[in-house]
């Protein structure tokens, strides 16, 4: 075979390969994953009526496997986080999960993918005509997605181009939910829920009985706890933002946002019944839905379903409008649960796969086999009236239409006509956070002047608008880069002085030996050894530590191109007030960590070194919480911190108060009163309550280290010390804490290190509320970056926190170079 025959067959042969791997390709299933994917698990109606789309969906494009995602979430936050979280680890969906407020953001940080195209294909599909303008698929679509819905997922996008981003597979709007049974119980007409302000706060004073630790009306509490309150603020005649002339701004100190802040705060006041004082009527934590599902908290706001009205037994739960404001309005928020593409999707199959699933989960086949789903489990009362008759037949629809709830339909239809979506502009997903804490500071405040409570909106509103819409003047902008850049030519200064000291302190010890010779027999097999340790360290600490660097000065973004910002991320960290806030929260912390966390140990080992007996069974006691991992401790120390009066810390103090009163009774006093405390929503308690777990946690493994230690200490000093009649203080200090010296310092440094690096307790108990009093530095660098995407800003604080503690590193490589380790016979 001559050697252009033998090149024609390998050519061939290559050619034949190719297009068998692109065959074989092209027959695999394509894979999308989807944010929270109904499982074949579906027990409640409504995930198995998800689950029949799904499989439906399957059937339709066998071609598709679908894969379901979930992601971690923080208290108080909700889902919102989860695919940001997602998106910065690099791990999101080809199907995102997308609502009103995180939809600029999405859509600025290039995290969705346009979808004008495949909608205009769709509309075509439906009209059964070519559609060629969006203003005509809005036409065709209008019986998918409402009216209210287009303005937000058809807007402007980085490149100044009107798109549409996302598409609603389902719309909510707020309404009053509340409990008959417990409508009842008062001596309230369940079928007359209020219909006002002042009728829902007399209602709710007559729902609250504090014997059963039930409550009048529930309030959500956390890090966006105005969740709930813009709905009082619309009903006012307030809002929370406008825009004008294309600018964003924050408005929530108005004098109808003043009102709405005034009833909010009257429903946290103490209130007299049969002359005695009740704490207030609403129960306002992270689980007050718990509570509700308890039968605890007799009113709630919860959403209202355009599809399915509920699946709320109606004989025990009812549903209203929201009550109207004092002029007469009646507001509510209106969202949607609404899927995007991912922008960073490469293959287009998937893409196109991943639009199947957007657009058949939206359509009329899914709603139709919902309402099949619904109406076959008996549920159909609770279906949109307008659902029944366009996916049943006639007589269908006749016999279930006269099921429905009386009052459902309208309310829903109220709910509708008085909706406003929810905040959807520049940096609005974090408007709840923004507007939360004077909310927070006026619930808890025995303040009621309404100077007072202008003045916690106003500043709120300036921050807002400096921190989230950039309403910054150009000449203070300049003098805040001149700042910031003082501050950046320190840190550098700081850095170098470190490493300076760390060369000088260590110089001798990081001295390389000789690489010939005897000094290469000698160390080589060390550095060998090392070899792998240094790489690592190198590439999973420094090298992320000198890239994360540059993001200090960029606008840091996940999918587009980063910007130069160069020293403005540094000027809005100094200048912001909640970062010097989170610096005192975090002394604070590291305070009282080192004030009860680090001594605790030390005495608890002393005492234990005195036991006489069962020594081994009180170690392994104060060691158990040790094997309990610390997001169980933290949970069950959050249900101690009950704020009802069945809390069990409140119970403990409120039987502590009886036998009190007993004794100080007889001898003619007069009784004290103990109210149940709210230790986790009362920024005075939140800050300690934290510790107290930790300090319990970890007092008994800490305390074993000591006991080590004490052994090697020898009797007869204290031998000695008695002899000379030294007392047990004078033993301890003189001989035991010298004798711990060198362990003492450096488990103080460990601990002064952990304690500034505070964040699990924080973000399992509190989240960082109330009113921001412990959200610790740690914990708002996490926000800013993975739940913000504000990496830059991130980086900037992070570096300017670690400048603030170089000293204490001096002092602790000083200290760590001192030490020497020796056996205890030595």
């Amino acid at each position: 075979m001559t050697l252009a025959r033998r090149f024609a067959v390998g050519c061939l042969i290559l050619c034949l390969a190719a297009l068998s791997a692109t065959v074989a390709r092209a027959e695999e299933p394509t894979v999308v994953k989807v944010w929270q994917l109904p499982t074949r698990e579906a027990r409640t109606v409504d995930q198995r009526a998800e689950l029949a789309v799904l499989e439906r969906f399957c059937e339709l494009h066998p071609e598709i496997t679908m894969d379901g995602f979930r992601g971690i979430t923080a208290p108080g936050m909700g889902q919102d986080i989860t695919p940001l979280l997602a998106m910065a680890g690099g791990v999101a969906p080809d199907v995102l999960y997308v609502n009103f407020r995180i939809s600029e953001n999405y859509i600025a940080q290039g995290f969705l993918s346009p979808l004008d195209d495949y909608v205009l294909e769709w509309a075509s599909e439906v009209a059964g005509k070519p559609v060629t303008t969006m203003t005509e698929a809005q036409r065709v679509l209008s019986h998918i997605i409402m009216p209210q819905v287009w303005p937000v997922i058809y807007r402007e996008g980085p490149d100044g181009k009107k798109h549409v981003w996302a598409i609603p597979y389902g719309t909510v709007v707020m309404v009053l939910a509340y409990r008959k049974d417990l409508f009842r119980r008062a001596g309230l007409d369940p079928d007359r829920p209020p219909q006002n302000w002042d009728e829902l706060y007399e209602y709710a004073k007559k729902l609250t009985n504090p014997e059963r630790g039930e409550y009048g009306i529930g309030l959500t509490a956390g890090p966006q706890a105005s969740w709930t309150f813009i709905n009082f603020l619309w009903s006012a005649g307030g809002e929370a933002v406008i825009e004008k002339d294309g600018e964003w701004r924050a408005v929530y100190n108005t004098p109808e946002a003043l009102t709405a802040l005034q009833f909010y705060q009257k429903l946290g006041r103490p209130f007299m019944r049969d002359g005695k004082e009740i704490s207030r009527v609403a129960y306002r934590d992270t689980d007050v839905y718990t509570k509700w599902g308890l039968g605890k908290v007799g009113m709630i706001f919860q959403y209202m379903n355009d599809q399915v009205m509920s699946t709320m037994n109606p004989n025990l739960i009812g549903v209203a409008p929201m009550p109207m404001g004092p002029t007469g309005i009646r507001g509510n928020e209106i969202n949607a649960t609404m899927q995007g593409v991912n922008a960073t999707i490469t293959d287009p199959r998937v893409r196109d796969a991943a639009w199947e699933w957007v657009k058949f989960r939206a359509g009329d086949e899914a709603k139709r086999i919902r309402t099949r789903i619904y109406m076959e489990a008996g549920y159909a009362q609770y279906l949109n009236p307008d659902h029944l008759k366009r996916y049943l037949t006639p007589e269908e629809y006749h016999r279930f239409s006269r099921q429905i709830p009386k009052g459902w339909a309208e309310t829903l239809q109220s709910a509708i006509d008085s909706g406003r979506p929810e905040p959807y502009g520049k940096n609005c997903e974090m408007i709840y956070t923004e507007m939360t804490p004077p909310i927070e500071q006026a619930f808890i405040s025995d303040n009621t002047d309404p100077k007072y409570l202008q003045s916690l909106l106003d500043k709120s509103v300036a921050e807002t608008n400096v921190k989230l819409m950039g309403l910054v003047p150009p000449d203070e902008m300049r003098k805040r880069r001149i700042v910031a850049g003082l501050v950046v030519l320190g840190l550098i200064a700081g850095f170098a002085f470190v490493f300076r000291v760390v060369m000088r302190t260590f110089a001798k010890e990081l001295a390389p030996p000789p690489v010939t010779g005897k000094g290469w027999r000698r160390f080589g097999y060390a550095w060998l050894v090392m070899l792998p340790a240094i790489v690592s360290v190198a590439v999973w600490q420094y090298y992320p530590v000198i890239r994360g660097s540059f993001m200090a000065f960029q606008d840091y973004k996940l999918v587009l191109p980063s910007e130069w910002v160069w020293l403005d991320n540094f000027a809005e960290v100094l200048y912001a007030p909640e970062f010097w806030q989170d610096l005192w929260n975090s002394a604070r912390y590291m305070g009282y960590s080192l004030a009860f966390g680090f001594l605790t140990p030390i005495l608890l080992a002393l005492a234990l070194h005195e036991v006489p007996r069962g020594k081994v069974v009180f170690r392994t006691l104060y060691y158990l919480p040790a094997v309990t991992t610390g997001l169980v401790i933290f949970m069950l120390w959050k249900q101690f911190y009950d704020s009802s009066a069945n809390g069990l810390l409140n119970q403990l103090l409120a039987q502590g108060a009886s036998v009190l009163n007993f004794i100080i009774t007889k001898v003619g006093m007069a009784a004290i009163e103990v109210k149940p405390q709210d230790w986790l929503g009362d920024p005075k308690w939140a800050m300690m309550m934290i510790i107290i777990p930790l300090v319990w946690a970890g007092m008994g493994p800490g305390c074993l280290i000591y006991l080590a230690a004490l052994k090697s200490i020898p009797e007869d000093m204290y031998e000695a010390a008695d002899l000379d009649g030294a007392g047990i203080l004078s033993k301890v200090w003189q001989i035991t804490v010298p004798q711990l010296r060198p362990l003492i310092i450096i488990n103080f440094v460990g601990a002064f290190i952990g304690a500034a690096q505070a964040f699990d307790a924080v973000f399992i108990m509190t989240g960082g509320g109330p009113v921001n009093s412990t959200r610790v530095i740690g914990l708002e660098i996490f926000y800013k970056a993975y739940v913000y995407q504000k990496f830059g800003y991130a980086v900037a604080m992070a570096w300017i926190v670690g400048a603030l503690l170089v000293g204490f590193t001096v002092l602790q490589l000083r200290i760590l170079s001192r030490v020497q380790f020796k056996t205890a016979e030595a």
